[in-house]
């Protein structure tokens, strides 16, 4: 068997070279043809992976800044967390003493400056408690008083605002509204 393998070989030695002639002169064609491309889509594929390196990278750079923002909002964070200021918005009928209304519940908050923000939010009915039922006169005579009720809170930042609603009372301590 192996004798007529190398005898077919010989008398068909002609075909042979063609044949690999063929495949050499085929290959460097598509290689003529096509390396360019090859080469370009390789350049491409660097340029990707370097691309993506320095994302990543700084992707990284940055989680490592917000970390660091992070544990310093909350350090500062700790450092505002005290009331700086009392806004307080009047909700009445009679707009004349609004105002007067407004200063006198500003004046009453004033222990509240300076407190924790976290106390403060986690207590709201404080603010009710020292606000509710206190006749608040907004004349040097006592005749026009007002009852102060607590509508909202709001904190924010270092801000705590106050929505109340004001209620005339006579002085038998009666209020004029109906409800």
């Amino acid at each position: 068997m192996a004798s007529g393998v190398i005898r077919g070989l010989k008398k068909n030695s002609r075909a042979l070279v063609m044949f690999l002639l063929g495949i050499f002169v085929g290959g460097g064609f598509m290689l003529f043809l096509y390396a360019k491309k090859i080469d370009s889509l390789y350049r491409e594929r660097d340029a990707i992976y370097y691309a993506n390196n320095q994302k990543h990278k700084e992707i990284m750079k940055l989680h490592e800044e917000l970390a660091n923002m992070t544990e310093k909002g909350t350090y500062r964070q700790k450092e505002n967390e005290k009331i700086k200021k009392i806004q307080v918005e009047v909700d009445s009928e009679r707009a004349v003493g609004a105002e007067a209304i407004k200063a006198k519940v500003e004046e009453m908050m004033e222990p509240f400056l300076e407190k924790s923000m976290e106390w403060m939010s986690s207590n709201p009915d404080l603010v009710a408690l020292v606000l509710e039922k206190q006749p608040i006169p907004i004349d040097e005579e006592e005749k026009v008083k007002f009852q102060i009720h607590v509508k909202y809170l709001s904190f924010y930042r270092s801000n705590l605002k106050i929505w109340v609603k004001a209620e005339e009372i006579s002085d038998e301590g009666v209020s004029d509204s109906d409800k």
